[in-house]
Order: structure tokens, then sequence, then C-alpha cells
């Protein structure tokens, strides 16, 4: 009974969370190089205007590079975004927090979410990594199937 217990709030708890936390797309994976539109909102689900997109593509890795996003969020939440590099994108939606002693703007991330962004097209370079371990694959196996089984 107790495990029966802890199994329903356990996916209780993952059934309540939504899958895109304060972020929806056009699409569910952006394309390389097509422009898809973002729809930011708060946690009661509502749009937030203002807001400032910015896309670090291949996030905790040494070759991490953030992008900010043109223009700002309108009263819908909505940003027009055109990835430029395939693969794992964190976004971060921030909003104008005051300004620093310099004088520049300061900002204060409102909310994040982690994005998986395909190629446009199959990469020829897979297709040859495909190919040659497929070479090496079956010509080894072949090759002990000849040294095992060939004639003397």
């Amino acid at each position: 009974m107790k495990r029966q217990i802890v199994s329903v709030l356990f996916l209780g708890w993952f059934a309540a969370t939504p899958a895109w936390a304060g972020f929806s797309f056009t699409e569910k994976n952006p394309t390389v190089g097509k422009e898809t539109t973002v729809k930011i909102t708060n946690k009661k689900k509502l749009p937030i205007q203002g807001a400032r997109l910015i896309a670090t593509y291949y996030p905790n890795s040494k070759l991490k590079r953030e992008e900010l996003v043109k223009g700002m969020t309108d009263t819908g939440g909505l940003l027009k975004w055109k990835p430029s590099s395939p693969g794992i994108v964190k976004l971060a939606a921030q909003l104008p927090n005051g300004k620093d002693k310099e004088g520049k703007a300061k900002y204060k991330t409102v909310s994040s979410t982690s994005i998986g962004v395909k190629f446009a097209g199959m990469p020829l370079s897979g297709l040859l990594v495909f190919l040659v371990a497929g070479g090496l694959l079956f010509g080894g196996m072949l090759f002990g199937f000849y040294r095992a089984f060939g004639s003397e």
C-alpha cells in the first residue's frame, strides 16, 4: 500500500511538471536557419512582454557561445528566433532590472529551458562516419569468418 501511494505521488509530480515551463515553440524542435516563433509566459501562463532572449549554444562545454536574439517579446509574449547552430541550446528569458553603477542596464533571468535544434539536412560527415564504421564492423566480421572457416 505504501509503495502504491509513493508511486501515485511520484507520477502526479511528473504529470504536473510542464514539458516547456515558460516557453512554447511553433515547432517542437527548431531547425537551423529556419525561423521559429518563441512564446514566453510566466508561471500563470500569462505572456511576458518586453523580455529579451539569450540563446546559449553548447551550454556547459568549452565551445559555449551566447547569442542575443534581436528584438523583445511583444504584448503576446512572442519573439522570432532563427537558430544558427544545431545541438543543445539553452534559452533564457530576461527582463530589465534597473541599472548598474556604470549606467548599463541590468537584466534578471525570469525563465529558462534547454531544447534540441535539428540540422537543416543530413550532415555528410555523419554519413561518412556511418559508412566507415559499418565497413570496419562487417569487414572485420568477414575476415574473422574467413580465418575461422576458410580453407587451408
